[in-house]
């Protein structure tokens, strides 16, 4: 759907328009921001937090992670360049950026892996220093410190043992099933304690949607009993 010049993306935009019925001028502005995107460049026009996702998602598997990198710089630069003409904290947003920092984070992790085995890194020895402006959603500690205690050091899904900590405890991890980013509820109906292997494929894994049904579905179950037994 990317065009490189300016009769491409007229063509663009007309068949965007005949094949989806969308406005001309909606087009014209996905298209333009899909341009924006590809090359890294802060895009001006709106879009809708769903429509941000999409074009993340569908720019990830068409353009690869080279591709979705010039994305989420695109929308770094937006973010703020919106904020100041709306009053809208842009959270939607935010949220989405930082889901798609964190794909762009596990897939730098899994190219460095394969890289390790081939040559040894030089480093730096002096790092540079650079500060980092972020933002987090607010979680309850004591729905992870219930999660934990109800799990008795074993992960709630696969119900492997965790290994031991230095104060004798098992290490599990709590795992919001519907993500906070996704609006999903920071309560004990919602959060699993898992192994760190269950945790890092709902978070990464290729099939991390069945995971999440299946986690719903022992979730679902796990709250039941304890509510049968209180």
């Amino acid at each position: 759907m990317y065009a490189k010049n300016n009769q491409g993306i007229t063509a663009e935009i007309d068949r965007l328009h005949k094949n989806t019925g969308v406005k001309r001028s909606t087009a014209s502005n996905y298209i333009y921001n899909l341009r924006q995107m590809l090359r890294g460049e802060l895009y001006q026009r709106a879009m809708s937090v769903e429509a941000t996702d999409d074009f993340l998602a569908w720019i990830h598997r068409d353009y690869g992670a080279d591709g979705l990198k010039s994305a989420v710089s695109a929308l770094e630069k937006h973010i703020p360049y919106f904020k100041k003409s709306s009053p809208s904290p842009m959270t939607g947003h935010v949220a989405i950026l930082k889901k798609y920092e964190v794909s762009l984070e596990a897939n730098i992790e899994n190219e460095t892996a394969v890289i390790d085995l081939l040559e040894r890194p030089a480093g730096n020895s002096a790092p540079d220093r650079a500060e980092k402006i972020s933002f987090f959603i607010r979680r309850d500690p004591e729905i992870r410190k219930f999660v934990v205690k109800r799990s008795n050091g074993r992960c709630e899904f696969c119900g492997c043992e965790g290994f031991v900590l230095p104060d004798g405890s098992k290490y599990v991890e709590a795992h919001h099933v519907i993500t906070l980013a996704k609006a999903g509820a920071d309560t004990v109906d919602n959060v699993i304690a898992l192994c760190a292997n269950h945790h890092r494929e709902a978070h990464f894994g290729a099939d991390a949607s069945k995971l999440e049904a299946a986690l719903l579905d022992r979730l679902a179950e796990i709250n039941k009993q304890s509510r049968s037994t209180a």
